[in-house]
C-alpha cells in the first residue's frame, strides 16, 4: 500500500471509531474493493448491511457485497445478495467492473 492508501484507510477506520454507520462501513468496503481486497471488502459490506437492515434499509451494502462475492467466485453467496441466478460468474464479474464505478 502506498502512503495515500494507508492514510485513506486510517481516516476511514477513524470514522468507524467515531460512529459505526452504514456509510462508514460501506465506504471502507468500497476502498478495499477498489484495492481488489475482496475478502476485506465483504467484511465491511456485511457490517454495513447489518446496520442498514436494522435501521433504514440501503441497497448499496447489499449490492456491493454481492459484487464482492462475485469477484471471489463465491457463486452461491453472490446469487443470494444480487438476487440473480448466476450461470456465468465470469460474465457477472465483467459486468460488475462496469457497475463498480457506481459503488458509493
Amino acid at each position: 500500500m502506498n502512503n495515500k492508501t494507508s492514510a485513506a484507510e486510517a481516516v476511514l477506520l477513524k470514522a468507524i471509531d467515531i460512529e459505526e454507520t452504514v456509510a462508514s462501513f460501506n465506504n471502507l468496503g468500497v476502498a478495499y474493493y477498489k484495492l481488489s481486497k475482496y475478502e476485506e471488502a465483504c467484511k465491511y459490506f456485511e457490517k454495513s448491511h447489518y446496520i442498514a437492515y436494522k435501521k433504514d434499509y440501503s441497497f448499496r451494502p447489499y449490492l456491493n457485497l454481492g459484487m464482492s462475492f462475485t469477484k471471489l467466485k463465491k457463486k452461491k453467496e453472490a446469487e443470494e445478495f444480487l438476487g440473480l441466478d448466476i450461470y456465468d460468474i465470469e460474465l457477472v464479474a465483467a459486468v460488475s467492473v462496469t457497475i463498480s464505478n457506481c459503488i458509493l
